[in-house]
C-alpha cells in the first residue's frame, strides 16, 4: 500500500478518535500526492486540520489552510441558506426532509464545516411539488 494511502487511513483513524493532531508521517510519502487524495475523496475539510496541526511542510500550509477555510465557509453559507428555505418550506406544509451531506453535517458532524458538499438535497412530498 502506498504511503500516502496508509497516511490517508491514519489521519482517519485519528479524526475518527476525535484526536486534533496527527500522527508522524510514514517514510517516502508525497505530500502533493496525499493532498491529491484528500481532494479527491472530499476530506480536506475533515483532515486537512490535522495536517495542518502536525507535520504539514511549510511549503503546503498556507494553501491547504485556505482551502479549508474555503470550503467551510462554502458550507456556512450553504447551511445559512438552507436556514431561509426550510422554515418557508414548512409554512408551505411540505415537511421537507433534509438529505445527505447537509443532514449529515447537521446531525452527525462535530463541526458542519467539517462535512463537504455542493448540493443540498431536500425531500418533500409527490403531492406538495
Amino acid at each position: 500500500m502506498p504511503p500516502e494511502t496508509r497516511y490517508l487511513r491514519e489521519l482517519t483513524r485519528t479524526w475518527l478518535a476525535g484526536d486534533t493532531v496527527a500522527g508522524a508521517p510514514p517514510d517516502g510519502l508525497d505530500w502533493d500526492r496525499l493532498l491529491a487524495l484528500l481532494r479527491d475523496h472530499h476530506v480536506v475539510t475533515v483532515l486537512g486540520p490535522l495536517l495542518l496541526a502536525g507535520a504539514l511542510p511549510a511549503q503546503h500550509r498556507d494553501a491547504l489552510a485556505s482551502e479549508v477555510r474555503d470550503a467551510g465557509l462554502r458550507t456556512a453559507v450553504m447551511l445559512l441558506e438552507l436556514e431561509r428555505i426550510l422554515p418557508a418550506l414548512e409554512v408551505a406544509d411540505c415537511r421537507p426532509l433534509l438529505l445527505k451531506g447537509a443532514a449529515l453535517a447537521i446531525d452527525v458532524y462535530p463541526a458542519p464545516e467539517q462535512r463537504w458538499f455542493l448540493d443540498v438535497d431536500v425531500l418533500v412530498p409527490l403531492a406538495q411539488r
